[in-house]
């Protein structure tokens, strides 16, 4: 239970950063009304970033009055996450994506047209979002440069995967 928190404590910061950076490059535009969620007391550490994150219109919850906090992120919750930062940029789904849920397919469109899922084919959309991937697709959305990133210092470095260490660093 305490890993999920620590978990979800950061995709939140990372998606509340991204929110951050692509409202700063992006036209004003009017904030969702705010959702309250009656569970997120339950995370105080991350209450303000899901309740920034609900009034942008990133994060809608499972429900009008439910965030589910405790919940694993799943891989399309992140991508449709990253669609609703970059509204400008959404894609019209072409066909049918299996697996998919209807509420992202066109979010998952719209990354693997985007190069930030490179296939379609290895994208677990219903499985927990790993922390390092969804690092390095918040990197590719953001435009970042990769080439020249550090290599990453984190105490659990060895564990990140090869192909996210340079979207780490530069994160």
């Amino acid at each position: 239970m305490r890993y999920i928190k620590r978990y979800i404590m950061r995709c939140v910061a990372i998606l509340a950063a991204a929110a951050l950076v692509a409202m700063a490059s992006a036209p004003a535009a009017a904030a969702s009304p705010p959702l309250t969620f009656n569970d997120v007391s339950t995370v105080p550490w991350a209450e303000p970033a899901i309740a920034f994150l609900a009034a942008q219109g990133v994060v809608k919850g499972v429900s009008a009055s439910a965030f589910a906090p405790d919940q694993p992120v799943t891989a399309e919750q992140v991508v449709t996450f990253l669609a609703r930062l970059f509204p400008s940029a959404a894609a019209q789904p072409t066909a049918t994506l299996p697996g998919v849920a209807s509420w992202a397919q066109a979010a998952v469109h719209w990354a693997s047209q985007h190069g930030i899922i490179p296939d379609l084919r290895a994208f677990d959309p219903t499985a927990p979002a790993p922390r390092a991937e969804v690092v390095t697709w918040v990197v590719q959305a953001l435009g970042l440069p990769t080439a020249s990133a550090p290599a990453p210092s984190f105490g659990d470095a060895a564990a990140i995967p090869p192909a996210d260490a340079a979207a780490v660093g530069a994160a």
